[in-house]
């Protein structure tokens, strides 16, 4: 795969998107105050910016960790399978999804949901499943199988979320933090599954619409248009198309020469002024000639 010099636009968005969390942190989460998912702000007072703009309100440690190691690793090379403006459109729709799906969830929760947790979990998992057989390089350490490091991410994420609730006694975490896991894996299923169903809806199509040769019979051969004439009075034709009849029992054929040329002439003879203007000789020598066929 050709490395492209141009950045992608995942280094792009772990560019904006640190620099966001590590300024809400010296804010004490004024940015999450602001700008997470607050289902009952969203209903209650409309404030509809919530809905797109969470991912960028800084969210806990661990899931901070996991959006810069997947979309700094892992995310630029799903990015070069889906094309730049798919990818990005993807993202954005499902960011939209996701604050759809738990406003209504969620719809008198003063929780707040921060972070790029899942759309992380939809990019380990798409990946994973479009290169269950391939490996990710890690600048140059040994390859690692994908599905493995989708595993080992998420593993990583689980435990530190673990440690951390078990240090702050704070239980709202996992409530605010694992619907990024549940809708990462199940997006990202999905999305696989419709991949694979439009690929194939395109194979079946391309198949379908490939032109059919026409089928043209092959023109006739030497033989066959020497069995034609030659035989022609054995194939129950009519009198008027038949060769004339003569008795030939007296004429000696033994000593007869057979060659092509001779064949032409009379076939030639045949096509200009039809088969009634042959000799006798040309009548012999076809039948004879048709025996040696």
């Amino acid at each position: 795969m050709k490395t492209n010099s141009k950045i992608s636009i995942s280094h792009c968005l772990v560019l904006i998107m640190l620099p966001l969390a590590i300024a809400n942190i010296f804010l004490s989460g004024k940015l999450t105050q602001e700008f997470a998912l607050i289902p009952i702000k969203v209903i209650n007072y409309l404030e509809l910016w919530r809905l797109i703009t969470f991912p960028f309100s800084g969210g806990s440690i661990e899931t901070i960790v996991l959006f810069a190691l997947t979309f700094y690793f892992v995310a630029p090379k799903l990015e070069q399978i889906l094309n730049k403006s798919l990818y990005l459109l993807l993202l954005f729709l499902l960011i939209c999804l996701q604050g759809t799906l738990q406003t209504l969830i969620f719809w008198k929760s003063e929780l707040a949901f921060a972070g790029a947790g899942g759309i992380s979990f939809f990019v380990l998992t798409l990946y994973a499943l479009l290169n269950l057989n391939k490996s990710i390089t890690f600048w140059r350490y040994r390859p690692i199988n994908s599905l493995l490091v989708s595993f080992v991410f998420t593993f990583i994420w689980v435990i530190g979320l673990l440690i951390h609730t078990s240090f702050s006694f704070q239980k709202e975490v996992y409530i605010t933090n694992f619907p990024d896991l549940a809708f990462g894996l199940l997006s990202g299923a999905l999305t696989y599954i419709q991949i694979i169903f439009a690929k194939k809806v395109v194979s079946e199509d391309s198949k379908r619409q490939e032109p059919v040769p026409n089928f043209i019979p092959p023109p006739p051969t030497a033989k066959e248009e020497e069995m034609d004439y030659a035989l022609v009075d054995k194939e129950g034709k009519s009198e008027q198309n038949a060769l004339p009849k003569y008795d030939l029992s007296a004429y000696d054929t033994q000593e007869m020469v057979f060659t092509e040329d001779r064949l032409n002439q009379i076939l030639d003879k045949i096509n200009e002024q039809g088969k009634s203007s042959l000799t006798l000789s040309e009548i012999i020598y076809l039948k004879e000639y048709s025996k040696t066929i």
